[in-house]
């Protein structure tokens, strides 16, 4: 009997494995065929992709992880740079980046199976299948983004998380995450999610503390000594200058326009003032080059001091604007991105915000491709959506030996959500949680379907 089970279990890996592969690497000969006939950016898409490659031709020329200006770089972390090097330093060509990300979704794909076959190998599979077919996986897995790695690396930590065969494993979980954490830098915002995890998954105060202690000794291992480089040459242990430029460049400007009823762009233009008025470094404020540590300190001071004029308000207005990233149907980014579709189209969260009905309804008359999309994408992601709260409502409200995975789960994306979402919302940030959704939503369906 336990051998018919454990072929069983190959067996299922071995599909969902092969399937995740197999469709990236289909999708990456079409687009490859396509670009033949019509051109779009395509590995290398938007800003993000060539600030990528730039540092890893940096890491190249000079040995060092330097930004545009020649200083320590402390907006893109070094752990996808790395790997870009090392996939260019022994193949030779960008195209093995997409085939080598295709095989990492592959091994994504089975940690997913594993880690829902906690809860029940339904689950696991459930889980792991609608990952592999996820419309954003198999197109950002084909482009020069961190995502892919990051997620493999935080989904590896999941699963050792979820072992329990030595007293260990919570110090190479938190190291797993430090690594995933040095790709993506949101990776830091789970580590509460991490303890609380371990706090309510051991049963003594003794375990609960000691496997705390491990999973966070474990993170910083990884993450602490480019906190120290950032202390020492900055003044500053955070790890990027990144959640401070969203709140200066977006969070708090956009929310402004939206109380004073103004363009956003006029608002980012009153910030940019702000700035230059408590900015010693005023030079690089007038040329836009504040991607630096030493200006953090002053864009959360420009930002926080005028949002906490009314938090509640923008509490309000950043979860509106969060909306999007559940039930978006992140076709139309993907379309637009191809060319098929212009950019700058309407966006969900603003007409929410807005209450324009109006609005909503000439997206379907307007453009019939657009409309298509929309509902497609929008009715399976409001589908996994209202799933996976049903399996967040259950987690919470029954005592299953899987609280504690599932609970992870609900944390994950709410801290990702929080940080990730409102005026930054992007179906490309939910794909990087995107297999905690599908493990809830999976657990949410069969809970609702059939008894465990």
């Amino acid at each position: 009997m336990g051998i018919q089970a454990s072929s069983f279990v190959l067996t299922n890996e071995k599909i969902i494995f092969l399937s995740a592969v197999a469709l990236r690497l289909l999708v990456l000969i079409f687009f490859v065929a396509l670009l033949q006939f019509h051109s779009f950016p395509f590995p290398i898409i938007g800003s993000d992709s060539v600030h990528y490659l730039a540092a890893t031709e940096r890491l190249f020329e000079t040995g060092h992880f330097l930004n545009h200006m020649g200083e320590p770089n402390t907006t893109e972390l070094p752990g996808y740079p790395l790997f870009l090097a090392a996939a260019l330093t022994l193949f030779k060509t960008i195209w093995i980046i997409p085939i080598l990300q295709a095989i990492m979704a592959g091994f994504t794909a089975i940690l997913l199976f594993r880690i829902g076959s906690v809860i029940s190998t339904r689950v696991g599979v459930s889980a792991a299948m609608l990952f592999v077919v996820d419309p954003a996986g198999l197109y950002y897995s084909n482009t020069i983004l961190t995502e892919p790695l990051f997620l493999l690396l935080l989904l590896a930590a999941v699963y050792v998380m979820t072992r329990t065969a030595h007293v260990l494993l919570p110090l190479a979980a938190g190291f797993l995450l430090g690594l995933a954490t040095m790709v993506r830098p949101v990776g830091e915002v789970l580590v509460p999610a991490g303890i609380i995890y371990y706090i309510i998954s051991q049963t003594t105060w003794r375990e609960r503390s000691r496997a705390s202690f491990l999973f966070v000794i474990g993170f910083l291992i990884i993450v602490g000594p480019w906190m120290a480089r950032n202390k020492i040459i900055f003044d500053s242990f955070e790890l990027s200058n990144t959640p401070a430029w969203q709140f200066y460049q977006a969070h708090a400007p956009h929310f402004y326009a939206y109380k004073n009823n103004i363009e956003p762009k006029e608002a980012e233009e009153i910030f940019h003032q702000r700035l230059l008025a408590v900015d010693p470094y005023k030079d690089e404020v007038i040329t836009g080059k504040v991607g630096s540590l030493r200006h953090t300190p002053y864009l959360w001071q420009v930002s926080l001091n005028y949002l906490k004029e009314d938090l509640f308000g923008f509490a309000k207005f950043h979860a509106i604007k969060t909306i999007p990233f559940f039930i978006s149907d992140g076709l139309r980014d993907i379309a637009e991105r191809l060319d098929v579709l212009p950019v700058g189209g309407p966006r969900i969260g603003d007409l929410f915000l807005e209450k324009d009905i109006k609005s909503f309804i000439n997206i379907f008359l307007q453009n019939k491709l657009v409309g298509l999309l929309l509902i497609c994408g929008a009715s399976f992601w409001i589908f996994i959506t209202l799933c996976a709260i049903a399996g967040m409502w259950r987690a919470f409200t029954r005592n299953e030996k899987q609280r504690a995975l599932l609970i992870f789960a609900f944390l994950a994306v709410t801290a990702t959500a929080v940080v990730a979402g409102g005026v930054v919302s992007s179906p490309r940030y939910r794909f990087s949680i995107s297999p905690f959704l599908f493990l809830l939503a999976s657990y949410g369906f069969w809970t609702a379907v059939w008894s465990f």
